[in-house]
């Protein structure tokens, strides 16, 4: 994973080795399914990767939780409870490509939106993962999902 900020957006470059998500893409891409609004008629599978940034709200205990698919598909919400009908992130993008051996994914936040200023406190908590039926559930650095004190902090360095 390649992480990196220009002080207004955060990005982060995820690119799997995994057959079974490049398979799980191509059937949406056949279907014409690819980047589409999660869809509750359809089966909801979040998430494959799932994306934890404390930003503003560490001082509340709270987070963002982000999870997308291998499609596109992505959600934001507070907490363990995403909401689709009640985004929270509005300016945050997935974008998926297929690669040889998988997908890799460009994520981007908006800082402020996140209420990180990397001029004043460069440190994020965070927790990545991809959680999904084809692979044992990975965690960044041994961290915890959706238990705030137990995420890694992400520093956003100034070079």
């Amino acid at each position: 994973m390649l992480v990196c900020h220009d002080l207004h957006r955060l990005y982060m470059l995820v690119d799997t080795q995994a057959p079974k998500l490049l398979e799980f893409y191509r059937k949406a891409e056949a279907k014409g399914q690819l980047h589409e609004k999660a869809d509750t008629n359809r089966p909801y599978e979040w998430g494959q990767f799932e994306f934890y940034l404390d930003g503003g709200l560490k001082d509340k205990g709270s987070y963002y939780m982000c999870p997308f698919m291998a499609d596109g598909r992505k959600i934001s919400g507070i907490g363990s409870a995403p909401d689709e009908s009640k985004p929270v992130l509005k300016k945050w993008t997935v974008k998926i490509e297929p690669t040889d051996h998988g997908v890799k994914a460009l994520l981007s936040w908006d800082l402020e939106e996140i209420g990180v200023n990397v001029t004043q406190n460069p440190k994020i908590g965070a927790m990545f993962m991809i959680n999904w039926c084809f692979m044992k559930d990975v965690a960044w650095n041994g961290g915890y999902w959706h238990a705030p004190a137990a995420f890694q902090t992400l520093r956003l360095d100034m070079k």
